[in-house]
């Protein structure tokens, strides 16, 4: 037997609380063992090993950039059901992602659109689906996606329409981020922790630069260089790109205010200078999708519960992971393992690329660290995460425990003794974490920009190791911005 030398969960909730939250005065009486033992053993027969395979499928077509198989596989998964009603919108994260990785930009939209739908609406939660996260997993609720993958939702929709030429489109979703963002700090206060995008500001001070809206575009710019400066370095260590600076030197020369331009000019170290080139060249920017994106797998603790009250863990809540503790566990109460999400990152797959037009060339720079925003967005959510998971098994303590009386009363000794143990063999079977995620995000997203005559041309992106992978052609006229996207893993 094992001696307790820390106890931890005492006291983090009432225990009132935990048994109305766990049921322990409602569905989960004896009455009702059997038919939620029933429950237990349906849902460890449709967890989520059907969509991890398929991820799997999807990720491995994806390291050799065979994003058409990537997609079939997808799909595959969904016709085989693998996927469940639950996790509609991560599926349709990943499919619109391969859909704009194949160039089907309207597709991509349409497909990423009933996402971003579906998952404004999962903010009403489902009772259902919640009385399911207690007994099984966290996996039975709906996924609603991060918030950066809901903001993510609009800058790759807006990507889609920036590519089509449809500029207004884009700018339609551009603000959406927006509005996104100041939900998020309205809803959460000072408890979330993503509640500034830099990158998708400096997006939309781009389109609306390329719209014609000047004000609108320094305005965006200027909130672009603040959120890298204040946000992205303190939190990820991602200073502004060197192009935020002169974008907003840029637009501010328009302006004719001379404040202001000394002000942005002493601040960002730019010229401007790319104002006057514009006049007569033409722009291809570069959006590079860099690496694999964060996956997640099953994290396993152990909890003694001796009631509502009286438990404890070997682990508890550290960073985005889970810190060890020891623990005693006694003869007496329930022993049961508690599944927490791990979170695994993938370093980007090139530490810049090189975008070629013509003569002219330019190195990308890293503008949007996808991994590290996963990292603090899982630390921001771990306590809560680790108060469910342990609501959970007190929820599937007392199952056990009415399994075994009823059994008991029914049978005898045997049969309770029985009854209890195919409800804990049952309570296991489904314990597992929530390993959902937009699985075809890349590890961090870098731009690279070139100046260029007016002309066509067939654009070549050079990876760092010499190799040199050719873009679609396109055509670019005076003062116009092309934007594409490139993606690349190791």
């Amino acid at each position: 037997m094992v001696t307790a030398k820390r106890a931890i969960g005492r006291g983090q909730s009432s225990p009132a609380a935990l048994r109305a939250a766990a049921g322990a005065d409602g569905p989960w009486g004896r009455a009702r063992a059997l038919p939620l033992l029933g429950l237990a053993l349906l849902a460890a027969a449709c967890g989520q090993a059907g969509m991890t395979r398929t991820v799997s499928e999807v990720r491995g077509a994806l390291a050799v950039s065979e994003y058409g198989v990537a997609l079939a596989a997808l799909r595959a998964g969904k016709q085989t059901g693998r996927y469940r009603d639950q996790d509609r919108v991560a599926y349709w994260m990943d499919e619109g992602l391969l859909l704009h990785l194949l160039r089907r930009y309207a597709e991509s939209t349409q497909v990423l659109e009933q996402a971003d739908r579906r998952a404004e609406e999962l903010f009403t939660k489902s009772v259902r689906k919640e009385l399911g996260a207690a007994l099984t997993s966290d996996a039975a609720r709906d996924y609603a996606g991060e918030d950066h993958e809901r903001v993510l939702l609009s800058v790759v929709k807006a990507l889609n329409f920036a590519a089509l030429r449809d500029f207004d489109g884009a700018l339609v979703e551009a603000r959406r981020v927006n509005s996104k963002l100041q939900f998020y700090a309205t809803q959460y206060g000072t408890q979330d922790v993503f509640q500034r995008d830099a990158f998708a500001e400096w997006l939309t001070g781009l389109l609306y630069e390329i719209g014609g809206s000047q004000d609108d575009a320094r305005i965006a710019y200027e909130q672009a260089w603040r959120d890298y400066r204040e946000d992205f370095a303190a939190h990820y260590g991602l200073s502004a790109p060197s192009y935020v600076g002169e974008d907003l030197v840029r637009v501010a020369l328009r302006d004719g205010d001379a404040d202001e331009l000394a002000r942005y000019r002493k601040e960002t170290g730019a010229s401007g200078e790319t104002g006057a080139l514009l006049a007569d060249h033409g722009e291809v920017v570069l959006v590079h999708l860099n690496g694999e994106g964060p996956s997640k797998g099953d994290l396993f603790i152990t909890c003694w519960f001796r009631s509502a009250a009286v438990w404890a863990c070997d682990g508890e809540p550290g960073g985005e992971l889970l810190r060890r503790t020891t623990i005693v566990v006694p003869p007496d109460g329930t022993v049961v393992k508690v599944a927490f999400p791990l979170l695994y990152l993938h370093p980007p797959a090139q530490p810049f690329v090189t975008l070629h037009v013509g003569a002219a060339a330019g190195r990308s720079q890293p503008a949007y660290p996808v991994n590290a925003i996963a990292a603090r967005v899982m630390r921001d959510q771990l306590k809560r995460i680790f108060r469910s998971a342990i609501v959970r098994a007190i929820a599937k303590t007392l199952a056990q425990q009415a399994a075994g009386a009823a059994g008991k009363k029914a049978g005898g000794a045997e049969l309770g003794w029985l009854a209890k143990t195919v409800a804990s063999v049952a309570g296991q079977a489904t314990e597992e974490a929530d390993k959902r995620c937009w699985t075809t995000l890349p590890a961090r997203i870098d731009v690279a920009r070139v100046l260029v005559a007016p002309g066509p041309y067939t654009p070549t992106v050079e990876l760092a190791d010499g190799r040199v992978v050719s873009l679609p052609p396109v055509t670019v006229a005076r003062g116009q911005r092309v934007v594409m996207t490139f993606h690349s893993l190791p």
